[in-house]
């Protein structure tokens, strides 16, 4: 039996729901398309005692939101889904959602999930025992309760009676690698990244190439996530925003070109000190700071994808404490798809630093990258939501 009749689209997610999201989410061209849209904010069940004031939120709440804070209400409500609801879920696969997923399928719901916007990883070594080592090292080292997590991701979601997603909403051909519950029924829709959306938006607007520098800023060390999951920065912010400033001090010297920062969605440096030295903090205008600048410097953002679009150089920069975390090799396979190495900002020897090199751009790696993480070469310019909307209308098979 075909299930064509889906009225309303449910979006899971768990990073306190903002403007922002709301944009990204499509929600407004979700219900042009016919479908009633609502967002469940399941952040206080998930991570329980986080308090919404420790993150900039621009969100003033919408008849479309509910924000749960009990995981037995959550998992009646999801369990109650009926098979005229579609989830898009956004929440990781862990020890901690699991009880989630389940709910879930006990529903008449289909849903899907969510990897358009995966970032690149290290080759890992061709001998499966070699990988199996290293996996043991790793474990004896950890926490119990990590072990304990890091294992039931390893295990067969089907022994905690989880159905596999319907679809899986993907960006480019490599992005479909994940830890969710998939199998050989989970259909693979191939669209783009979210900033892509926002690049269809501005690609046709008038642009002027100012002498700019443009820092892709993650809001290190006061990202949401370290306070959600109640973990340690990975540098503090006396001696991150130092070393930063002193690397800014040098590209501006080098290039000629003054450095801006691209203030990250999430962050609220309006009621902090002034971390940059007085320099031009701008939220809310990537796509705009890059498409008009020489040079782009990041650490990981996944706004690197404005660059890719636009073709502007990137310098990826890190430092000794980030790359021993684990961020650092997530670094380090992302510059290697554009051709370069991090700059670590500790200590950088004006040797070291081929300038000239880091200002070119090599159009065949960027064409590489786009097609493996940002869209392939047979998805369509339109907007993301947009491509999946026809697609749910075409229904699915029922279970």
């Amino acid at each position: 039996m075909n299930n064509k009749d889906i009225k309303k689209i449910i979006f899971l997610w768990e990073n306190w729901f903002s403007a922002r999201d709301y944009q990204r989410f499509g929600i407004e061209l979700l219900r042009k398309n016919g479908f009633e849209v609502e967002v469940w904010d399941l952040t206080l069940v998930l991570y329980p005692g986080f308090l919404p004031e420790n993150t900039a939120s621009d969100f003033n709440g919408c008849q479309c939101l509910t924000v749960f804070k009990e995981r037995k209400a959550l998992c009646k409500r999801l369990a109650e889904l009926c098979s005229s609801d579609f989830v898009v879920n956004i929440i990781g696969y862990s020890l901690d959602s699991i009880g989630i997923y389940k709910a879930l399928s006990k529903s008449g719901a289909h849903y899907a999930v969510f990897t358009a916007n995966a970032i690149p990883v290290l080759p890992t070594e061709t001998s499966n025992i070699c990988l199996w080592r290293k996996k043991v090292k790793k474990l004896l080292i950890m926490k119990p309760l990590k072990v304990l997590k890091r294992l039931t991701a390893e295990l067969p979601f089907c022994l905690f009676n989880i159905r596999p997603a319907k679809l899986l909403l993907a960006g480019g051909e490599k992005s479909v690698s994940c830890k969710y519950p998939v199998d050989n029924s989970t259909e693979i829709l191939y669209i783009h990244t979210l900033d892509y959306d926002v690049y269809l938006k501005n690609k046709d607007s008038v642009c002027v190439t100012k002498p700019i520098a443009v820092f892709l800023d993650e809001f290190y060390p006061f990202h949401p996530d370290f306070i959600m999951t109640k973990s340690k920065p990975y540098i503090n912010a006396h001696e991150y925003y130092r070393l930063l400033n002193n690397f800014f001090d040098l590209v501006e010297q080098k290039t000629g070109l003054e450095v801006i920062i691209a203030a990250h969605p999430r962050s609220n440096y309006e009621n902090m000190p002034d971390y940059f030295n007085k320099r031009k903090c701008i939220k809310g205008q990537t796509v705009d700071l890059v498409k008009e600048c020489g040079l782009v410097l990041s650490h990981l953002s996944t706004a690197a994808n404005f660059a890719n679009f636009f073709y502007k150089p990137v310098m990826f920069i890190t430092c000794s404490d980030i790359d021993k975390s684990s961020q650092g090799s997530y670094i380090r396979a992302k510059a290697q798809w554009f051709g370069k190495e991090p700059v670590f900002i500790d200590n950088p020897l004006e040797g070291d630093i081929d300038w000239k090199f880091e200002l070119m751009v090599s159009e065949d790696r960027y064409k590489r990258y786009k097609t493996s993480y940002i869209k392939t070469q047979d998805s369509r310019n339109i907007p993301f939501w947009h491509i999946f909307s026809e697609r749910v209308k075409k229904g699915f098979n029922e279970r």
